[in-house]
C-alpha cells in the first residue's frame, strides 16, 4: 500500500517595519522618547532625569515585552476596549433580526434595517431570498459591515479517519480542486468557511429536517424515536418499547458531528457585470446562487454529499442552536441570543457559556491528512471553524516579492546591528520562498485562520472542556491561544457567518 502524502505549515509570519517591530511598537517607543524629552526639559535636576528614565523604560517594556506573541501595549489596548464595552454590564436586545427579502428583486430588503444584538454581530442580518419562479428560497446572511452576502449548505462524507492513507490523500486532493474552482479569475467569492460542530446525544432533542437524511443510516436531523413504529400495541414487552429503552441507554453516549460550508460573495467593485434594468442586489444574489450550484457540483464530483442551501428559517436555527442547552431543530423567531455577557476569558449567550481559542500556530513538522482527528472527533460541545479568503495571483505575487525584499533588508540590518538570525526567522524566509515556488507552479493562494469554540452549561463544565480541547490540540501539534478580552466577538467567528478575517 502506498504511503500517504505528508503536509507541513510555515510558522506565523511576524514581519515588522524595522527590526521585526510593528507600527504599534515603533509608535510606542517614539512616544516614549518624546515624553522623556519633555519630562527632562520640564523638570529640573534629578527629578527630571528620573522621570525621563521611567517614561522611557515604560515605553520600551510596553513595546518589547511580549506574551503569547503579543506586545504588552497591544494587550493593554484590548483590556481598555473590553472595559469600555462592559461598563454597562450584560447587553440585552429584544428586537428581532430576521427578515424576508421578499423585495430584493425590487430593490428592497425587508427586515434589513433591524440591527443585530448590541455588541454581538453589528451590521448582520439573516434574510431569505424567494428567488425567481422555479427556484428554491435561499437563506442569506447579509453583512453590511464587510459588504458580503453569504449562503450555507451542509456537507457529509465518509469520515477521513476510517479511510486508508491513499484514500485520505485522494480526499484532500479533491478538496484542493474544490478550493481551486473558487479561485478562478473573475470569481465573486471573497470568503469560504467550513464549520464543524460536535455535540452529545444527551443534549439532543431533534426532529426531522430538510437536507439531513443523506443515507439509510441515522442522522442527527432524524429522530430515531419517531422513526420506530408502534408494534405490539404499546405493551411493555413490545419490540418498540425494547428498542426505545435500548436507545435511551445508548443515546447519551453518542457524539454527533455536523459540517457546514459557508460561501460569501462581495457586492463591491466590478465583481458583477452590471446590466441595465437590474439592481445591484439582484446581481449579487444571482451570483451567490450560481456559486452555490458550482460548489455543490464540485463537492459531488469528489465523493462528498452536499445538501441543498439552507432556507432562511433553517439558517436562523443553525445560528441560534449553539446558544441553547439542547440542540433542537425548530423554527426560531430570531437567530441571535436575547442576552449576552462578555467576560475577560469567556462569554455567555443565553443559557450557554463559550470560550474561543485562536489557532496561533499550525504543525511545523510533517503531518498526515488526518492530523486534526483528535480535535474534530472529540466529545463535548465544540465548534471548529476555518475561514479562508482567496488571494488573486497578481496580488499574491506582489506580496511574495514584498516579503522577500523585507526579509533581505531586515536580515542585513540585523547583521549590521550585531543581532543573530534565529531559526524561526529562517523558517519564515523558507516559507516565503516555498510560497513563491508554489505560485510559479500554478497553485492558488489563500489567507486563512482557524478558531475553536468550547461550550458548556456552566463555568465548571466549560473549564473541563477547555482543558480537553487544549490537550487534543497538543496532540494535533496545534498551538491554541485563548482570545482574552475578545470572547464575544470571537464567538461569531465560529458561527457560520463568514467572519474571522480582515
Amino acid at each position: 500500500m502506498a504511503d500517504s502524502h505528508r503536509y507541513s505549515f510555515g510558522p506565523l509570519e511576524r514581519r515588522g517595519l524595522l527590526l521585526g517591530l510593528g507600527p504599534l511598537q515603533l509608535s510606542t517607543i517614539a512616544a516614549g522618547l518624546l515624553l522623556a524629552v519633555t519630562a527632562r526639559a520640564g523638570l529640573a535636576g534629578t527629578a527630571g532625569l528620573i522621570a525621563a528614565l521611567v517614561v522611557l523604560l515604560a515605553s520600551l517594556v510596553g513595546a518589547l515585552w511580549t506574551r503569547e506573541g503579543r506586545p504588552l501595549v497591544a494587550r493593554g489596548g484590548i483590556a481598555a476596549a473590553w472595559l469600555l464595552r462592559n461598563r454597562a454590564g450584560p447587553a440585552f436586545d429584544p428586537a428581532p433580526t430576521t427578515g424576508t427579502a421578499t423585495g430584493v428583486r425590487k430593490g428592497r430588503v425587508d427586515g434589513r434595517a433591524a440591527p443585530g444584538p448590541r455588541r454581538m454581530v453589528p451590521g448582520m442580518a439573516v434574510l431569505e431570498d424567494p428567488g425567481l419562479p422555479g427556484e428554491e428560497p435561499l437563506g442569506v446572511i447579509r453583512d453590511s459591515r464587510s459588504g458580503t452576502w453569504a449562503a450555507v449548505l451542509a456537507v457529509r462524507g465518509t469520515p477521513l479517519a476510517l479511510l486508508d492513507p491513499p484514500d485520505q490523500s485522494r480526499c484532500l486532493e479533491g478538496w484542493r480542486q474544490v478550493l481551486g474552482s473558487l479561485c478562478r479569475p473573475g470569481s465573486p467569492v471573497v470568503r469560504v468557511q467550513w464549520v464543524q460542530r460536535t455535540w452529545n446525544g444527551s443534549e439532543a432533542e431533534v426532529s426531522d429536517g430538510r437536507g439531513w437524511d443523506a443515507g439509510p443510516e441515522v442522522m442527527p436531523g432524524r429522530s430515531v424515536r419517531r422513526a420506530v413504529p408502534e408494534w405490539g400495541g404499546g405493551s411493555v414487552s413490545s419490540p418498540s418499547d425494547s428498542y426505545r429503552q435500548a436507545w435511551a441507554e445508548v443515546a447519551p453516549r453518542i457524539t454527533y458531528h455536523d459540517t457546514w460550508l459557508v460561501v460569501a460573495v462581495g457586492s463591491a467593485g466590478e465583481r458583477f457585470a452590471h446590466q441595465p434594468g437590474r439592481r445591484r442586489g439582484d446581481e449579487v444574489l444571482a451570483g451567490l446562487r450560481r456559486e452555490m450550484r458550482i460548489l455543490g457540483a464540485q463537492l459531488t464530483a469528489v465523493d462528498l454529499r452536499p445538501g441543498p442551501p439552507l432556507h432562511g428559517d433553517e439558517l436562523a436555527d443553525l445560528i441560534r442552536r449553539p446558544h441553547e442547552e439542547a440542540a433542537r431543530r425548530r423554527r426560531v423567531a430570531r437567530p441571535w441570543p436575547t442576552a449576552v455577557e462578555d467576560r475577560w476569558s469567556c462569554c455567555r449567550a443565553d443559557g450557554m457559556w463559550h470560550a474561543t481559542f485562536w489557532v496561533a500556530e499550525w504543525p511545523r513538522v510533517e503531518v498526515g491528512p488526518d492530523f486534526l482527528g483528535p480535535l474534530l472527533l472529540g466529545e463535548g460541545r465544540r465548534s471548529v471553524s476555518l475561514i479562508m479568503a482567496p488571494v488573486g495571483s497578481e496580488r499574491a505575487e506582489r506580496e511574495v516579492r514584498s516579503a522577500r525584499t523585507a526579509d533581505a533588508a531586515d536580515r542585513e540590518l540585523r547583521a549590521r546591528a550585531g543581532f543573530l538570525a534565529s531559526a524561526r526567522r529562517q523558517r519564515e524566509a523558507d516559507g516565503v520562498e516555498r510560497r513563491e515556488q508554489e505560485l510559479a507552479e500554478g497553485h492558488h493562494d489563500f489567507r486563512f485562520s482557524g478558531y475553536v469554540t468550547v461550550s458548556g452549561p456552566d463555568t465548571e463544565t466549560l473549564a473541563a472542556a477547555c482543558a480537553e480541547v487544549e490537550h487534543a490540540a497538543q496532540s494535533c501539534r496545534l498551538e491554541l491561544r485563548r482570545l482574552y478580552g475578545r470572547q464575544l466577538e470571537a464567538l461569531t467567528w465560529t458561527l457560520p457567518l463568514g467572519r474571522g478575517l480582515r
